[in-house]
Order: C-alpha cells, then sequence, then structure tokens
C-alpha cells in the first residue's frame, strides 16, 4: 500500500511525499527493491524540482540564459519534465521579445550599427521569429541610408552654412586633401 501511496506521490508531483512512503517501506523491509527504486526516483525528481524551483527565481531576477541552464538539469523522465518545457518556452518567448525591445531602442537612439549586430544575433538565435526578420531589415536600411563619410557630410553642412573656416577645420581634422583642395579651388575662384 505504501509503495503504491509513493507512485500516486510522484504521479502528482509530491516528490516529498513520496520520498517518505518509500522511506517507510524501507524501515519496514530494509531490502525492498521496489522501495530503495522509488526512494532513488524521488531523490532525482527533489533534484529536479529544486532546478525549476532555482530557474523560476533566475527567471523571475531576468537571469534567463542561467534559468536556461538550470533547466537543463531536468531529465525528460522527469515527472517535472512538462513544467520544465512549459518554462523553457516562457523563457524563449521573453527572450525573443526582450531582444526586438533593444533593437527598436537601438534603431531609435540612431545606433544602427550595434542595432545591425544585436538584430543578426537574433535572428540566428530565433531564425523563424519573422518579426526580428523584419528588424534586421529596417537595420540594415538604415545602416545603408546613413552617410558613408559623416565627417565630409559635416565638413560640407558647414560650408553650405558659409562657415569656410569651420569646413576647412573638419576637413583636415578628417584628413579629406581632396575636400581641402576643393574649398582651396573654391576660394580662389571666389
Amino acid at each position: 500500500t505504501l509503495l503504491a501511496e509513493s507512485r500516486r506521490q510522484l504521479a502528482a508531483l509530491d516528490v516529498d511525499g513520496a520520498r517518505a512512503s518509500a522511506q517507510t517501506v524501507l524501515a519496514l523491509d530494509a531490502n525492498s527493491a521496489d522501495a530503495k527504486s522509488l526512494l532513488r526516483t524521488a531523490e532525482t525528481e527533489i533534484e529536479a524540482k529544486s532546478a525549476i524551483d532555482l530557474a523560476l527565481r533566475l527567471g523571475d531576477e531576468e537571469r534567463d540564459g542561467e534559468a536556461l541552464q538550470m533547466l537543463k538539469r531536468v531529465p525528460d523522465s522527469s515527472v517535472f519534465a512538462v513544467a520544465r518545457d512549459r518554462l523553457r518556452r516562457t523563457l524563449d518567448e521573453r527572450g525573443v521579445l526582450r531582444s526586438r525591445r533593444q533593437i527598436g531602442l537601438l534603431l531609435d537612439q540612431d545606433r544602427v550599427a550595434d542595432a545591425l549586430t544585436l538584430a543578426e544575433q537574433h535572428v540566428a538565435q530565433w531564425p523563424n521569429d519573422v518579426e526580428g526578420r523584419e528588424l534586421l531589415e529596417r537595420a540594415r536600411g538604415a545602416v545603408a541610408a546613413r552617410p558613408k563619410n559623416p565627417e565630409l557630410s559635416a565638413a560640407r553642412a558647414a560650408f553650405a552654412s558659409g562657415e569656410l573656416a569651420r569646413a576647412r577645420a573638419l576637413a583636415s581634422g578628417a584628413g579629406l586633401a581632396g575636400y581641402l583642395r576643393d574649398l582651396d579651388e573654391f576660394e580662389q575662384r571666389l
């Protein structure tokens, strides 16, 4: 009866109760192979439960990578495998959302190089995420739209606003010899 109770408790995820029932059987019959087996199973399940509990705490602290590593300690044969898989999906979905949000934030801050790097990592990790691929394309487009030589653009802007000395200083500081020649030629013609 105690062995059957221990099996029911394991199925109901009451691993502490299952361990107690198996220990009671062993106290009555120290040579019971079934009780020894159930006790080993209960101990394994207690470790699996502890791993899931720790993964939940780590997830609450937004340490999802560590939580996912902790879930690897729960074997497929465990009664907690279903809970492990559910938690793994939740952590993965949250990771996808967090990554998307970071990419969008970087794009909004005009940090397109960082956004492109993060978007490439995102697509590599979650290749089936359609929104992630869209963010990658958006980041690539933003990188392509950026001026190839921002120093030259700044010097041209200064020139356009009539600040020849500032344009010359910017071009000189950036080592834009060709643009400096163009400025000299402009001044000579003027």
